[in-house]
């Protein structure tokens, strides 16, 4: 897709209205809504983004908020191994399409944004977004497609999370939290026990791991070593070439 840069005018504008109060005001307003953190984000970027050469970043690409409609699905092959991955719409509305991809899923990756805790649903005001993930993470475990599935439980944005609980007070969110509010450690604690507690089969191991998308460092190789491992033993219980992940 041909690129066109902003013109002067309309970047002046855009921080001319950034940097004034009310509109400050109206996005804090807001901030329980998962695109504003994506929009400030870009705001605070204008000046970079309106130059004429202008070349989009690994983190202006990974924050990107866009809405997953149905599911997407993209094969890549490692050591005559196809991975077959599969990125279903999160969205209350997408999930009974989910079906179409449940069968035969070598790994299932869930993915938590454990910032998200004074956030809402996208469709739903009332519904807190961390509450909503507890909810259908134990939907998904339970299903008959998923009981010989490897999980691998990540919790993402842990930068996010640390930069918010001093301003927003996660006991007034998750009322049954009792340890130190201001410190993430404990809130990443109290969100795997959380999650974990949910696994009623003692066969079953969660793999589980706290990092940020938008780093370039954190336990992601580890994580995608654990994946890569489950895919590996799948393969040694049937012959199949083309191992799917969700």
């Amino acid at each position: 897709m041909e690129w066109e840069p902003f013109g002067l005018d309309l970047a002046l504008a855009i921080r001319a209205l950034w940097s004034d109060s009310g509109v400050r005001e109206y996005f804090k307003r807001w901030e329980r809504r998962q695109w504003v953190t994506s929009c400030s984000y870009y705001f605070d970027s204008i000046n970079r983004i309106a130059l004429p050469d202008y070349a989009p970043t690994d983190q202006d690409i990974l924050r990107i908020w866009v809405n997953t409609i149905c599911y997407t699905s993209t094969d890549f092959t490692i050591e005559n191994l196809t991975w077959r991955v599969f990125d279903v719409g999160g969205l209350r509305s997408e999930r009974k399409k989910w079906v179409h991809v449940f069968e035969d899923v070598a790994v299932l990756i869930y993915l938590v944004d454990i910032s998200a805790y004074d956030q809402c649903l996208y469709e739903d005001e009332s519904a807190n977004m961390t509450q909503e993930s507890l909810v259908v993470f134990e939907a998904i475990r339970e299903l008959s497609f998923f009981a010989h599935t490897s999980i691998v439980l990540f919790f993402t944005k842990i930068g996010c999370l640390e930069g918010k609980l001093a301003t927003s007070p996660i006991k007034k969110y998750i009322h049954d939290f009792s340890n130190d509010p201001n410190s993430p450690q404990d809130v990443k604690d109290y969100f795997e026990r959380k999650f974990l507690s949910l696994n009623k089969n003692p066969q079953r191991t969660i793999d589980v791991y706290f990092t940020s998308l938008v780093s370039k460092t954190g336990p992601g190789r580890t994580a995608f070593a654990a994946i890569e491992q489950a895919l590996r033993l799948r393969k040694g219980k049937s012959g199949d070439k083309v191992k799917k992940i969700i």
